[in-house]
């Protein structure tokens, strides 16, 4: 699939990139591009991986084109530069949309982010109970783990503290999230939720008081309903907020976040599309048990 000398020569000889208006570029510039491109094609036949992507990122500046991007982003992935090669090819299906081999490379770029990333959990609380993801974790930190990459919650409840974190893993990455929980938190209820919903707000039984979601909460006991918006998007939750210790509520709503409402623009036309539904929630509810002391 790695694009010819004579394919870049002949662009070269047109324009850049190929959504851009046509551009003869300058002799001596054309000249030098298709020396580079071919410098980059020869240590790349010869094993000298790190040589043709500084001739490949060199011909990027001075004469940018698609069989470069995608030329670049092959190198990168066969020297395992998992986020490299992800980023340029995504530039590549940007810069060349109708590609005929466009869906070979989706099918790589699926496979380069679907590689997982290490992540590292520390606290320097002992008796913290940690969530991830919602799912109470089995150990106490430090906790090692591989995870799919994306936004991740990490949460840290301790008899008399709290601490939540948005760890965005990214493919073949090491991350660490430090739960340190500060010194007191009070509350009864901890709510939370996926990563992405970080933005989200939190009202509780239709009050007036509007909390961010990975919150304790001191509410009164008893049966209390919880309210959770982003955006367009509201999700409910009757949960019983216990008068001693803590309930852990967890909202996980699956998939990419709901794209923002449109800003209105005089009244809408009565041909318009109607927004995308919501994604679906679901809550859990835990009763939080916290390990005896030593």
């Amino acid at each position: 699939m790695r694009a010819s000398h004579l394919t870049l020569a002949a662009a070269l000889a047109v324009g850049t990139l190929a959504h851009a208006q046509p551009a003869p570029l300058p002799p001596d510039v054309a000249e030098a591009a298709r020396a580079a491109f071919a410098e980059a094609q020869a240590a790349d036949d010869r094993g000298d991986l790190a040589t043709a992507i500084e001739r490949y990122r060199f011909v990027q500046k001075i004469a940018p084109h698609p069989n470069v991007t995608y030329n670049l982003a092959d190198v990168l992935r066969r020297k395992h530069d998992v986020r490299g090669a992800i980023r340029e090819y995504r530039a590549y299906l940007e810069e060349a949309p109708a590609a005929s081999d466009r869906a070979k490379v989706e099918k790589v770029l699926a496979g380069l982010e679907a590689i997982k990333g290490d992540v590292d959990v520390t606290s320097d609380a002992p008796d913290a109970v940690i969530f991830i993801d919602g799912v109470r974790q089995a150990g106490a930190p430090p906790i090692f783990l591989e995870m799919a990459p994306g936004a991740h919650r990490f949460d840290a409840i301790t008899p008399l503290s709290f601490r939540s974190d948005v760890e965005q893993v990214e493919p073949t990455g090491k991350h660490v999230a430090r739960l340190n929980p500060p010194t007191r938190v009070d509350g009864n209820l901890v709510v939370s939720g996926t990563g992405w919903l970080d933005r989200a707000e939190l009202t509780v039984d239709g009050g007036k008081d509007r909390h961010r979601l990975a919150e304790r909460l001191l509410v009164a006991p008893g049966k209390r309903t919880l309210s959770i918006t982003f955006g367009a998007c509201a999700w409910s939750k009757a949960v019983v907020a216990p008068a001693k210790g803590v309930a852990y509520v967890y909202l996980t709503v699956a998939g990419p976040p709901p794209p923002p409402p449109p800003r209105p623009r005089g009244k809408p036309a009565a041909d318009a599309p109607p927004p995308p539904p919501c994604p679906k929630g679901t809550f859990a509810v835990k009763k939080v048990t916290f390990p005896r002391p030593p």
